[in-house]
């Protein structure tokens, strides 16, 4: 078995899709199609490609919004998480995730449902860092040119500050707090910063 072998199996991608799409007046960017597939579903198909044995989604309790995500996910072999914090933002969605992860987890990949770009390969790559890193806890995707983006990968000693996260800052005070033991995975292009938050977005998005 490979390095990244072993590693993977006590990794859990944890895909935040409980945001509420404020800025999208009205229309859930998560359930708008990218090649005929809703992109909360073709996020978790990516999650579900890569070598991490864990898949687990984090859903708003909104009765309405829930039931259209639950729909796209279906037939699709993942853990699903529903926070009634969904709508403080992203702490809330961490601490449910967090404090749900599947038994024996030593790594966490936070991804976030609304980046079309990030594809099963680039959660290898974070695998395949951590897997050959020693003294390194943090791997934040990046740009090709060395932006930092997302996803990120955490071991486990951030799990309990990962799980005591408020408001909608998610990881960004750790991964500062802990910046020597950060290092920074390049990704093809500019995945890492490619994010689908506006119906201007979604537009250039489909312009390209």
């Amino acid at each position: 078995m490979t390095g990244l072998a072993k590693f993977a199996r006590f990794t859990t991608i944890l895909l935040l899709a409980a945001g509420a799409s404020k800025r999208m007046k009205g229309v859930d960017k998560l359930l708008e199609p990218i090649d005929g597939i809703p992109l909360l579903r073709r996020s978790a198909s990516a999650c579900l490609g890569s070598a991490a044995a864990h898949v687990a989604v984090v859903l708003p309790t909104n009765t309405s919004t829930n039931r259209a995500r639950l729909t796209a996910l279906d037939g699709l072999s993942l853990r699903r998480i529903q926070t009634p914090d969904w709508a403080e933002g992203m702490g809330g969605s961490l601490r449910a995730g967090i404090r749900r992860l599947a038994p024996g987890s030593t790594a966490v990949i936070i991804a976030l449902a609304d980046m079309p770009e990030i594809r099963a390969e680039d959660y290898d790559r974070l695998i395949a860092a951590a897997a050959r890193t020693r003294g390194k806890t943090i791997f934040q995707a990046s740009t090709q040119a060395g932006t930092p983006g997302l996803p990120v990968l955490f071991r486990d000693v951030h799990f309990p500050a990962l799980g005591n996260l408020t408001g909608d800052r998610g990881g960004r005070d750790i991964i500062r707090a802990h910046a020597k033991a950060k290092i920074l995975v390049p990704l093809p292009g500019d995945r890492a910063l490619c994010d689908l938050d506006t119906a201007e977005d979604w537009r250039r998005y489909r312009a390209r």
